[in-house]
């Protein structure tokens, strides 16, 4: 069905005698706007659940999407950990940030945090 889309995108089936700025409407039928639009959403969902079953799976990101981080991008300093809901207007985070591990209380007011046991004491 992909394929069919896309001979159909691919085709001649518009003439190319319209001017820009010539008053007149290009010719463009509807259809092939939709199949084109279908075909782009359909290309970008496949790739989404590629990457969430992959990550799913070994939980983290595939290897073939760092290759399309630019080079010498570097990696990620802060990492998420742990999250939990405590009540229903705070979440306590436990948040890796350059190797040190932090605790966060986050609730409507703010956030408030603390270094997990084990850490020394945060440099001010």
């Amino acid at each position: 069905m992909l394929l069919a889309l896309l001979r159909f995108a691919a085709s001649d089936a518009v003439p190319q005698s319209a001017s820009l700025g010539g008053g007149a409407a290009l010719p463009i039928d509807p259809v092939r706007i939709l199949a084109g639009l279908a075909a782009g959403i359909l290309f970008a969902l496949i790739a989404a659940l590629m990457i969430a079953r992959a990550k799913h799976r070994t939980g983290q990101a595939p290897a073939w999407l760092n290759r399309l981080r630019p080079h010498g991008a570097p990696a990620a300093r802060i990492r998420i950990v742990e999250t939990r809901r405590a009540s229903v207007h705070a979440d306590i985070c436990l948040v890796s940030w350059d190797g040190n591990d932090y605790l966060l209380l986050i609730d409507k007011r703010g956030a408030a945090t603390d270094t997990a046991p084990g850490n020394p004491e945060p440099a001010p």
